[in-house]
Parts: structure tokens; sequence; C-alpha cells
């Protein structure tokens, strides 16, 4: 069981992006691309910042965005903090 209650995202974006890691609860980082991919925001593969793309704890997810506006990566990101609520508070999905 996961001692979250709850999952805040606020980002603060004031210049070129390029990309950054998300680190999640262990056992969920795939889990949360495949759920932010089936609601139509594509992310990088789980693990993908990780040598071979094995990350051993399934948690890192490479956030990278490709030519979007500002609106787009913030309702990337709020869908993005969804899927990750969405893990947290149901890890039996895993």
């Amino acid at each position: 069981m996961i001692g979250v209650a709850a999952v805040t995202v606020a980002i603060k974006i004031t210049g070129e992006v390029d990309s950054f890691s998300l680190d999640v609860a262990d056992g969920c980082a795939r889990r949360v691309v495949t759920l932010a991919e089936e609601a139509g925001v594509k992310l990088t593969k789980a693990g993908a910042a990780f040598p071979y793309g094995n990350d051993p704890r399934d948690r890192n997810i490479r956030l990278a965005p490709t030519f979007p506006t500002l609106p787009q990566i913030r309702q990337a990101i709020e869908l993005v903090a969804i899927c990750v609520k969405a893990m947290t508070r149901d890890p039996d999905k895993r």
C-alpha cells in the first residue's frame, strides 16, 4: 500500500523546456505512461532515462516536450498528474 493521500503538481514554466524527469511511486511508471497515452498524451517510454531503458524500480518517466505551446504543456502535465493520482489511489491496478 502506498501512503500517498494526494499528489499536487505546481509547475511554473518561464522559458524553453528541454526535458525533465518525473519519479512516481515504485512500480507505477509504465502504467502511468499507458494511462496518459490512452487519454491522448504521448510520453516517452517509462525508464527511458536509464541505460537500455531499464528502470529497476519502474518509477521514472522522462518528459520531453516536442514543440508544444505553453497551454499544451500545462494541459499535458495536468493529465499526467491525474494518471499519477489514479495509480497512487489504486495500486492494485499496476
